[in-house]
C-alpha cells in the first residue's frame, strides 16, 4: 500500500493521458437521481479530468429494487460502446460500478497502478469480503474486448436459466472455468 515508486507504463493506446469511464445504473425517479449524484460527487477533483462518468437508465427497470437485478447487461454495453467509440482497435478499460460505492481518495492513479503490478488483467473486481476469495460485483475495472464479452455473454447464459444469480455464476466460473464449458 503506500505510493508507488514508479510511473506505470501508458497502454498501447494511450495517446496521451488515459480516462475511464464509469458505467453504472440509476433510475431516472429524484431518490434513485439524488443517490446517483452523491456517487458521482464522491469522486475527488484530481481525478475529474481522468474519470469520466456514464449513467445507463435501464428501460426495463420499474422500480428502484430492479437496481440489484444482474448487472450483466451494464457490463456488456459498457465493453460495446468503448470498442465502438475507441480508434485503432485498442481494448481501453472501463469500470462498472454500483451506486452505493464512495470514493474516498483519489483513484485515477491507483487504478493505474493497479492495472501496471497485475500486467494489464482482463478484469479487476472488488473482493466480496475481507476474508474471502470470492468476488462481488459491485466494481469491476474490465478490459474491453471481444473475449472478456464473450465470458460475460456465457455468465448471461447461465444466469438466463434462473437457477443462479450473477455474481455467483461468476464466482463459479472463476474457480473452476470447465464448469460451464470450455475456458
Amino acid at each position: 500500500h503506500g505510493k508507488p515508486t514508479h510511473q506505470p507504463k501508458k497502454l498501447a493506446c494511450q495517446q496521451q493521458e488515459y480516462f475511464y469511464h464509469i458505467y453504472y445504473s440509476a433510475l431516472s425517479d429524484k431518490p434513485s437521481q439524488s443517490m446517483a449524484r452523491a456517487f458521482e460527487h464522491s469522486l475527488h477533483k484530481k481525478d475529474t479530468a481522468r474519470i469520466k462518468f456514464k449513467q445507463i437508465i435501464p428501460p426495463t427497470w420499474k422500480r428502484q429494487a430492479d437496481r440489484y437485478s444482474s448487472k450483466l447487461l451494464l457490463i456488456l454495453q459498457a465493453i460495446r460502446e468503448s470498442l465502438e467509440n475507441t480508434p485503432n482497435n485498442c481494448q481501453p478499460y472501463v469500470i462498472v460500478s454500483d451506486l452505493d460505492i464512495r470514493f474516498l481518495r483519489p483513484i485515477a492513479n491507483i487504478l493505474d497502478h493497479m492495472l501496471y503490478v497485475s500486467s494489464y488483467p482482463d478484469i479487476i473486481f472488488q473482493r466480496d469480503q475481507d476474508t474471502s476469495l470470492q468476488v462481488n460485483l459491485g466494481f469491476l475495472l474490465i478490459r474491453a474486448s471481444p473475449h472478456v464479452a464473450a465470458f460475460f455473454i456465457s455468465i448471461a447464459r447461465i444466469v438466463a436459466r434462473g437457477r443462479v444469480g450473477d455474481q455467483r455464476a461468476v464466482n463459479r466460473a472463476l474457480g473452476d472455468p470447465w464448469l460451464y464449458g470450455a475456458p
